[in-house]
């Protein structure tokens, strides 16, 4: 027997499907690979962000917390940063958690945004950087758009299916959506592949065939990470520039919303935060496409409450001061460490939040249950509205749950090492699926498998291929575009007349 045939299925009822099937994996593999292997890249940076940032900024991020003592207050920590950026605007604050510094977002005189860091114990500012240059947020924008940078925020021109600005990072974004689609398809052809091919794979294993074992081995590998994949996928997508923005707006207000139902408490806040500089960290899920409310609609002054210092928070004459912003937020019972918007404009409101996004000592980072945003009338201190995990819809509560795991934060350690281990996997199949088309190639050609999907013999393919075009569109577009081409590869081949 030849050595391909050793290689090729064997001829049952099922050989055209295994091998339509095979020439598929083939098809998305190719479309899959590039950008898989980017996120598997950047998602590692992402996940272990607490130890590369520090890294590449010592004595900047973190500092050795003292063995006794309380922190210095945060209205004497914003005076350390106005003191050394006169004239700036303080956009945002995140208060570190253990041996983390406090970190001021703000827009300087010269235009610039810088984060500011503030040795929280002394009220000593420890350094100032450029929050687009940190490793993390470089990545999380490739992560989410290939290109980084100011270039990525060019616009091009108005989405006619969204309604919102198309920059050069929206290409790469739909480039991640398609591919994101398309693993799917890898995933449940490479499913069908491992468990109809797996006992001519193992008999060639036995024999010692060659390429035999590492075409098992990333079987096996793909078969585990392939759970993973469909899950990440879809905790991914509802974030994509095409499908998440047309999905939540088609949605919205009704009781299967990904964004929650925001009764005046949250927020523009998406948009808040990417003007204040944060681009690692996006609002709460569920906390961004509602109105803000505004100083001076508030609910009534807290209880007892008092407006701690004299100096107006940023600076800013006639707001209460920071000091009395946290203090409302701790009586209200938010737990800290928090992140707090100030407030844009003179009716706006200052934001405090306690989610899995800012900074991993809040309680919320491994629990989502106890995302709350609190936000507080920069006139009287008084609490102007209220939102957290209970208000937000059914939905919008199973995929804040996903986007946890995403992003490593459920279940402690496990959830960590378990994405670390699948972004390693990921880079694997990445590298072995190359090499096997290398090897099984013949010169000269593209090595696609041969066999086209039966779709009239099984009509039941030809209904799932319309069903996910449809659900997603980018997928759809695309299998327009596939079954052209393999058209016009099947009417050449059949031009070609056979050789003697």
């Amino acid at each position: 027997m030849s050595p391909q045939r050793a290689e090729s299925p064997s001829p049952d009822r099922n050989g055209g499907l295994f091998r339509a099937f095979w020439r598929w994996h083939f098809y998305a593999s190719v479309i899959v690979i590039p950008v898989f292997a980017m996120l598997a890249v950047t998602g590692l940076v992402i996940l272990f962000k607490w130890q590369i940032d520090p890294a590449f900024n010592p004595g900047v991020m973190t500092v050795p917390p003292p063995a006794f003592g309380a922190p210095a207050s945060p209205s004497s920590q914003e005076a350390a940063v106005l003191a050394v950026h006169p004239g700036a605007t303080i956009t945002a604050v995140q208060f570190g958690g253990e041996d983390r510094t406090t970190a001021f977002t703000i827009d300087t005189a010269e235009g610039s945004t810088r984060t500011v860091y503030v040795n929280p114990w002394t009220a000593s500012v420890t350094g100032d950087l450029d929050p687009a240059s940190l490793p993390s947020n470089v990545a999380t924008e490739i992560h989410g758009m290939i290109l980084f940078g100011q270039i990525a925020q060019t616009r091009l021109f108005t989405d006619p299916i969204t309604g919102s600005d198309f920059t050069v990072g929206s290409i790469g974004d739909r480039l991640i959506e398609l591919a994101a689609c398309w693993g799917i398809v890898m995933t449940l052809t490479g499913y069908y592949l491992f468990f109809k091919g797996r006992t001519g794979r193992l008999r060639r294993v036995a024999s010692g065939a060659r390429g035999a074992l590492m075409r098992h081995r990333h079987g096996l590998v793909g078969v585990i990470t392939g759970v993973w994949i469909l899950l990440l996928v879809g905790s991914g997508l509802p974030w994509t520039g095409l499908w998440g923005t047309k999905v939540q707006s088609l949605v919205t207000g009704s009781g299967f919303s990904l964004w929650g139902e925001d009764p005046g408490a949250t927020s523009t806040l998406g948009d808040r935060l990417d003007a204040a500089g944060t681009t690692s960290a996006p609002a709460p899920w569920a906390e961004g496409a509602a109105p803000l409310p505004t100083s001076g609609a508030a609910m009534g002054p807290m209880p007892g409450m008092d407006h701690g210092t004299t100096q107006a928070a940023g600076g800013v004459a006639g707001r209460v001061s920071l000091d009395s912003v946290v203090s409302v937020a701790m009586r209200d019972g938010l737990t800290g460490p928090y992140f707090v918007l100030y407030p844009s404009d003179k009716e706006g409101v200052f934001s405090v939040l306690a989610d899995m996004w800012h900074d991993r000592s809040t309680a919320a980072y491994t629990d989502t249950t106890l995302e709350r945003v609190v936000h507080v009338d920069q006139y009287s201190s008084a609490v102007a509205g209220r939102y957290s995990y209970a208000d937000y819809s059914p939905v919008a509560k199973v995929v804040s749950q996903t986007i946890a795991m995403h992003e490593g934060q459920r279940f402690g350690s496990l959830n960590l090492v378990a994405s670390a281990l699948f972004c390693v996997t990921i880079l694997v199949l990445c590298v072995t699926g190359p090499i096997m088309w290398w090897r099984r190639r013949p010169k000269g050609s593209l090595g696609a498998p041969r066999g086209a999907m039966p779709l009239r013999a099984r009509p039941w393919l030809l209904v799932a291929l319309i069903a996910l075009g449809i659900a997603m569109p980018l997928l759809g577009l695309s299998l327009l575009v596939v079954f052209a081409v393999e058209l016009l590869l099947l009417r050449r081949r059949r031009a070609v007349p056979a050789k003697a």
